[in-house]
């Protein structure tokens, strides 16, 4: 039988597919996989250089084409790069780690503390979505903490805390499949001993000396949020400052590195007037809000002043009874507010960022966000109490669909 292999990389932009890479020089990708390592998958490549492509938040998707059957081999993120020009031309050589690296990268900024009765799972799920997994299966546990618990220090990474609550329920550490998938199972006993996969293409040729030159940027562990805590026993709680590196021109910033940051200002302060808003995807105000964030006098100007002042920045305007409007990439839309018999506001405004917030991180539009927020905000306000009136999110979807 006549095997048919070949392999292309796919650049992943937002978990969706962006355009592809051409390998240098007829070269494959190398692809490891090693499962006594917390972070399973690693890829190294070179790769012809794309301008469209940013290194430093895209991710890249290698996939194995056998016969026309296709093969993805794990979904990784850039963590070396270096440049090379010799008789090949221009190309890029690539480090990079699957996403179990995103996971170890975020740490805490204080004592960590998970309740007693927590599900283990939802702790380890918590942890994940806030090193920014959207794709998580779990093979179901009854398993809850038994106590309070405070194991882990300021700096501790995510994934050490995920894999010694995992290890504690007897489930394998964090992995990720060929899709990018996040996968939390019980241990199964071995069945043969453990296999390092290795996927490479023959050794090129060495080329004829030349003027070569190697430029590296290691982005492996280079940190970008600086937590400093001073703590004095006659003193009571310590203090603790927070730095964060969000300069878009930075290569290590949150910003690069792919963090999507919401502002919402409520409450305002004279502190937040004075925040650089260049780094901010989307700023969330109220009407007085609007107009103090601009220095205007009313609403409506602060509103025309920021998008002139700020022209990427999303605006998203909450106006009341009379619903909401949103200012990004020159295109504006409105939303009207659902007329509801109100018994207890607490928690409306709350819950109609966490829905706009929510629907767009899974990829939703804006328009169809802003609908799910307000729909969210006036189920919520017919109900009493902050937290137990959030609606689910089947219980939203109806609603809209049954408009």
């Amino acid at each position: 039988m006549i095997r048919d292999v070949s392999y292309k990389i796919n650049v992943l932009r937002g978990g969706a597919e962006f355009k592809q890479l051409s390998w240098a020089v007829d070269a494959a990708p190398n692809v490891y996989v090693r499962k006594d390592s917390e972070i399973k998958g690693s890829l190294s490549a070179e790769v012809y250089p794309d301008a469209d492509v940013d290194l430093l938040s895209d991710e890249l998707q290698p996939v194995l084409v056998l016969n026309g059957a296709e093969t993805p081999l794990g979904v990784f993120q850039a963590t070396t790069v270096e440049e090379i020009m010799d008789a090949y031309g221009r190309r890029l050589r690539i480090e990079a780690y699957d996403r179990c690296w995103r996971v170890q990268q975020s740490r805490t900024e204080g004592l960590y503390h998970i309740a007693a009765n927590t599900p283990y799972l939802t702790a380890v799920q918590q942890l994940l979505t806030a090193a920014g997994i959207k794709l998580v299966l779990a093979v179901p546990s009854s398993a809850v903490l038994a106590t309070d618990r405070e194991d882990w220090d300021t700096g501790t990474d995510f994934l050490t805390i995920c894999n010694q609550l995992l290890e504690e329920i007897n489930y394998n550490p964090v992995w990720f499949d060929g899709r990018g998938i996040c996968h939390l199972e019980p241990y199964k006993a071995p069945t043969g001993g453990r296999i390092d996969h290795a996927y490479s293409s023959t050794d090129l040729q060495l080329a004829p000396i030349t003027d070569d030159h190697t430029q590296e940027i290691d982005l492996f562990d280079a940190p970008n949020v600086f937590v400093r805590i001073c703590s004095n026993p006659d003193r009571g709680a310590p203090l603790t400052a927070t730095a964060v590196n969000d300069s878009p021109t930075s290569s290590t910033s949150t910003f690069r590195r792919g963090l999507r940051i919401v502002l919402n200002v409520s409450p305002i302060s004279e502190e937040i007037l004075h925040v650089d808003l260049s780094g901010v995807d989307w700023l969330v105000v109220n009407e007085i809000e609007c107009a103090a964030m601009a220095g205007c006098g009313d609403a409506q100007a602060g509103y025309e002043t920021l998008k002139q002042r700020y022209p990427s920045l999303g605006i998203l305007l909450t106006l009341g009874s009379e619903g909401s409007v949103s200012w990004k990439d020159g295109v504006e839309i409105r939303q009207c507010a659902y007329p509801v018999q109100a018994v207890d506001t607490t928690g409306a405004g709350d819950t109609f960022m966490g829905y706009f917030v929510g629907c767009l991180a899974q990829g939703m539009e804006r328009k169809d966000a802003m609908q799910y927020a307000a729909m969210a905000a006036s189920i919520a306000v017919t109900r009493p109490g902050a937290a137990p009136s959030i609606p689910m999110m089947a219980e939203v979807r109806a609603a809209v669909e049954a408009l």
